[in-house]
Formats: structure tokens, C-alpha cells, sequence
């Protein structure tokens, strides 16, 4: 994420599988350029009233045939500070959000109240929810218990952890060092990757079938940093494919839900497509300024960037083009679809979480 990479831990929650290795050609920078004028949603009032009565969940999905439609459904206050990590649980029961305020909020994605806290011991930065809807993680490697808000594991000097959609696996990396795999059922260490990058991994994510992971590399000195993504087998801990092209920083990737396509943000203010079939590049996406964090929508339809421009910005996956761009009055940090692809949530610098869906045709 944004200030991230030059701050001192930022880490997803997710398990990371590690893959089987060649090296993929380096692909050209190919830019998208939008086909349409995109709307931009102004800058919003903060408020904790919903503005628009449409925003529960089981709405139809955000596309990029109605994403014109999308408005602020409301803002949720109650951190005292910036907000680094939002996410909703595998099942949609659950919203989370978490704060520079030491703070972990869990919210009913129905009624928006505020229905549990946690209060991690360190700093963590992003959160994800384990696949059995019961436990939730931060990049940090803390797992707790949702319903006690007890923590059940702890990592010492991790620096970065995702894991898996099937709950099996957790991805741990560090600095300059090789990526470990970790079973979640023992919390035993299985096997690390043969190599990794030279400098800091930011960016983790698990495929959706959990045999393939990708990192990022960020943070390094002028000789060692490649900012370079890696897919890895998760079986073998081998090397799959390498993209280069970014310029800076890669603080975010993120798979398609088909697993066709791998979406990374960096510094460098793009946000780029891969085809992980080819490895070659597809799209290069503007940002506006470099982007904090990536997700793909339920369907595929949809990518969502959260930029350090205070915006967070909608592209069509098949077409590159930009379809709507929604303002935050600070810098964003984090982006989450929900399960059922009707809510857009967000979070960033102002110490608010906005959560977007679409306004009811009149």
C-alpha cells in the first residue's frame, strides 16, 4: 500500500501457495486509454445517515455497464485515525475494518453497526478473514478467534502473511529472504520458495484455487530492488513466471476470480493486467498518483484501484477502460468487493470507511 513501502510493515492476511519455475519474457508497456470521458463522484460530505436507502446487500452486482449508477450509500465513523485495511468475510455476515487507532471494527453489513472490537497489540496494517468465517488475520500473521476476539496463533517477526481461499495455507515473507508456506491446520512450517526478491515483498495474494501465489517486490536499496512480480507454485515452491515492468514500488497484486489474470499496483501510478497464462502484460492503467491496493470484482467484470490521489477508480477488465472514478476527501488505502459484488467498500487517510453500491433508478 502507499506509504507502505517506505513505513515499516504493511502485510496481508492470506495463505500464499508457492509455484513451479520458468521465467516469462518481459512484456511491452502497452497503455489503455479510456474510450469515454469516465464520471467522477465528488468528494462527499462525511456522514454516518445513509444517503441512498438501496445499501444492503443482494442488490444486483457494480458492472461496467451500470457502474455510472454507483453512489455513496454511506460513511462509517468511529476510528479515531487512518484507515489501512477493509474487508468483508467469505460469506458477506461481516464488514472489518482496521485503524491506525489499534483498533480492528467488526460491523453488520446490514444494519452498519458496530458489533465487535479488537485491539491488535502492534500496529497492523491490512486484514483479510480466514475462509471458515470464524477467525480473522492481520499481515502481521495474528490470527483471533472473531467471536471472543481472542488471539488463537501469533508470528514473531513476520513482516507480511496472506492466506489461502481453502484455508489450508498461510504465505509468510520478509525482507531479502525466501517465502515460507505454513500449514494452517498445524501451524507448522511446510516448505519455503528457493529464492524470493532482492528487497521487501509487499504484495501477496493466494489464486483462487490455491495452488499459485504472487509477490511484489518493494523496498530495496538502488542495486537490489527488481519490482518485479513472482507466481509460484504452491506444491513446489518453484518459480512459475516473472513480469517485470514496473517502475517503483509494488504494494498491491491481486487475482481475477477465474484465475486468467493477475492485477498488481505499484508506486509508479499504474495499476497493470497480466495474463497468467501467456505472461505477458495486458493492460497498463493510469492511477492518477500510484496505487494503494487492487481487487477484482466477484465476476471478473470489474478492477478497482485504491490511489494516492484521494480516488478510487473502476476499469472494465476486458476493455482497459476507465468507467468511473468515486472521490475521497483523503488518500485511499484499501478496496473490498463484497461476496455478492453490490457494495464497494473503501477506506483511507480520513479516518472513514465509504461504502459505494448502486442508487435506484427513478
Amino acid at each position: 500500500m502507499y506509504s507502505r513501502s517506505r513505513l515499516i510493515t504493511v502485510v496481508v492476511v492470506a495463505l500464499v501457495l508457492l509455484a513451479g519455475c520458468r521465467s516469462a519474457t518481459t512484456p511491452s508497456d502497452v497503455t489503455v486509454a479510456a474510450t469515454s470521458a469516465p464520471t467522477t463522484v465528488p468528494t462527499p460530505t462525511p456522514t454516518s445517515a445513509p444517503l441512498v436507502a438501496t445499501d444492503a446487500q443482494g442488490g444486483a452486482p457494480i458492472s461496467p455497464d451500470n457502474a455510472a449508477r454507483v453512489e455513496l450509500m454511506r460513511t462509517l465513523e468511529g476510528h479515531s485515525a487512518k484507515v489501512f485495511g477493509v474487508a468483508f468475510s467469505p460469506n458477506g455476515h461481516l464488514f472489518a475494518s482496521i485503524s491506525k487507532d489499534r483498533t480492528l471494527k467488526l460491523w453488520d453489513p446490514t444494519s452498519w453497526q458496530v458489533t465487535g472490537e479488537i485491539k491488535p497489540a502492534t500496529g497492523e496494517w491490512e486484514l483479510s478473514f480466514l475462509a471458515d468465517n470464524v477467525h480473522i488475520a492481520s499481515d502481521l500473521g495474528t490470527v483471533w478467534e472473531i467471536a471472543s476476539g481472542a488471539p488463537e496463533h501469533t508470528l514473531r517477526d513476520c513482516h507480511r502473511a496472506t492466506f489461502s481461499p481453502d484455508g489450508a495455507w498461510m504465505a509468510i515473507a520478509g525482507i531479502n529472504s525466501p517465502i515460507e508456506l505454513w500449514r494452517v491446520e498445524t501451524w507448522r512450517r511446510e516448505r519455503e520458495t528457493v529464492t524470493s526478491h532482492p528487497g521487501d515483498v509487499f504484495a501477496l495474494a493466494f489464486s483462487p484455487d490455491s495452488q499459485r501465489f504472487a509477490s511484489g517486490s518493494s523496498l530495496g536499496g538502488a542495486d537490489a530492488t527488481d519490482y518485479s512480480i513472482k507466481l509460484w507454485d504452491v506444491a513446489t515452491g518453484q518459480e512459475v513466471l516473472t513480469f517485470m515492468g514496473h517502475q517503483n514500488d509494488v504494494h498491491a497484486v491481486a487475482f481475477s476470480p477465474d484465475g486468467q489474470w493477475l492485477a498488481s499496483a505499484s508506486r509508479d501510478a499504474t495499476v497493470r493486467v497480466w495474463d497468467l497464462q501467456t505472461g505477458q502484460l495486458r493492460h497498463t492503467l493510469r492511477d492518477g498518483g500510484g496505487g494503494n491496493d487492487v481487487t477484482f470484482s466477484p465476476d471478473g467484470h470489474l478492477l478497482a484501484a485504491a490511489t494516492f490521489d484521494r480516488t478510487v477508480r473502476l476499469w472494465d477488465v476486458a476493455s482497459g477502460r476507465l468507467v468511473r472514478t468515486l472521490s475521497h476527501s483523503d488518500e485511499v488505502t484499501s478496496v473490498a468487493f463484497s461476496p455478492d459484488g453490490s457494495l464497494l467498500a473503501s477506506g483511507g487517510y480520513d479516518n472513514l470507511v465509504y461504502v459505494w453500491g448502486l442508487s435506484q433508478i427513478k
